[in-house]
């Protein structure tokens, strides 16, 4: 069966292949659950979802990655660092945040990797465990957002803005963090697994008109699945010179744009 990882959500097979487990454990850390006050119709928000990230982590590890840990170190840096959009100097900002223990634990899994033993091996799953839990609590990937709209979102990308620039020839456009977000991802510095693809959800209002799944959509304006057509969307997001962060223009999302899965599949 393998070694699994105190919260379960990794696996570490005898002849050192890596796999992830079903567990569904999500510890959120006092203070995060403070600076995110949720009311009764709200959830706190990821907006690379929790089971993105662990994929990713996962994937790390996959025979075709040359060095695992930049892969981590990558990820790590995507969700904790927060990123601001700057008008007057059309620049994306970033600053350090709390990276936590995140710098002892990438550490201390280069050490590990390959484990030897069967105790190495439980330390380095329970690591893995350790690094996707400072992951989760990382206040730059998250928000309060609608909980009806975040749990119709399940896995997908969850951007912070959707502007419907030209909803005539369904046309939207990201803010500039989700643009940036989404650059780093598809320049393939955050690696998806092999057959994985990031999505983004979109529909189809009662009246016809298109929109964006976010969970920063309007309660009251929540569409259920019952209410979703078939959805081909042209969704664009500004990219930038990753020299000097400044915006030079926009690219059409690449990745599948589909719909939520019916709630009985979820």
């Amino acid at each position: 069966m393998g070694i699994q990882s105190k919260n379960g959500h990794f696996i570490l097979t005898g002849d050192n292949t890596l796999m992830l487990g079903n567990s569904k454990v999500r510890i959120f850390k006092p203070a995060i659950l403070a600076m995110f006050p949720c009311e009764n119709d709200e959830d706190l928000c990821h907006r690379i979802s929790f089971q993105t990230m662990k994929e990713v982590i996962g994937f790390a590890f996959d025979p075709s990655i040359e060095n695992p840990f930049t892969v981590l170190k990558n990820l790590r840096d995507l969700v904790m660092i927060h990123k601001v959009w700057n008008e007057v100097t059309r620049q994306i900002e970033y600053w350090n945040s709390d990276l936590g223990d995140t710098e002892a634990i990438v550490e201390e899994l280069c050490q590990l990797w390959p484990p030897r033993t069967p105790e190495l091996s439980q330390n380095f799953v329970d690591l893995l465990d350790d690094f996707l839990m400072e992951l989760n609590n990382a206040p730059a990937n998250l928000r309060r957002g609608s909980a009806n709209w975040n749990h119709s979102i399940g896995n997908a990308f969850d951007p912070a803005e959707a502007y419907g620039v030209d909803e005539e020839n369904m046309r939207f456009q990201l803010g500039y963090v989700d643009g940036f977000i989404l650059q780093i991802i598809e320049n393939g510095f955050i690696p998806i697994g092999s057959g994985k693809e990031m999505c983004i959800y979109t529909g189809f209002h009662s009246d016809g008109s298109p929109f964006v799944y976010s969970s920063q959509n309007p309660e009251n304006e929540f569409e259920t699945v019952d209410n979703v057509g078939p959805c081909d969307f042209q969704i664009v997001y500004p990219v930038f010179d990753l020299d000097t962060w400044k915006s030079i223009g926009e690219r059409t999302f690449s990745g599948t744009i589909a719909l939520p899965l019916d709630p009985e599949e979820q």
